[in-house]
């Protein structure tokens, strides 16, 4: 599945800031899945979450915490062949980590790179690469 955007000044997602839900602003529930292009505000624990899937690509996504909760822009755990690059992740409270990369398998193989978040943290990690560009 396909969730591609005209870019991110044009297309966005406004996930809100109610507390009842999951607090996640984009779940990715399903296998072979690429987002990319879009602007994504909101969301009052994760911008994006990928979570026990497989190949799952992140493309020039821009994430925004306007409720002051978000503990992650991106995060991805236990899944497999994901590639998260060139994406702005902003307004992620510093003590948090703009990208979460935790408990995948073996041989799971996810690449991070290009995304621009000052001080960005990602963290425990298995076997990740961070390529010096995307």
């Amino acid at each position: 599945m396909r969730l591609t955007g005209a870019g991110a000044n044009l297309v966005t997602i406004h996930a809100g800031c109610d507390t009842s839900g999951t607090g996640i602003a984009l779940a990715v529930a399903a296998n072979d899945v690429a987002i990319q292009n879009l602007k994504l505000i909101g969301g009052t624990d994760i911008g994006v979450d990928v979570s026990n899937v497989d190949h799952v690509s992140i493309t020039g996504v821009s994430t925004y915490d306007v409720c002051g909760r978000v503990s992650y822009g991106v995060n991805v755990y236990q899944s497999t062949r994901v590639r998260v690059r060139r994406n702005t992740i902003t307004d992620i409270p510093a003590a948090e980590a703009a990208i979460y990369v935790g408990s995948f398998p073996a041989n799971g193989r996810v690449t991070v790179g290009g995304t621009c978040r000052p001080r960005m943290a990602v963290g425990p990690l298995g076997r990740i690469r961070f390529p010096a560009s995307s």
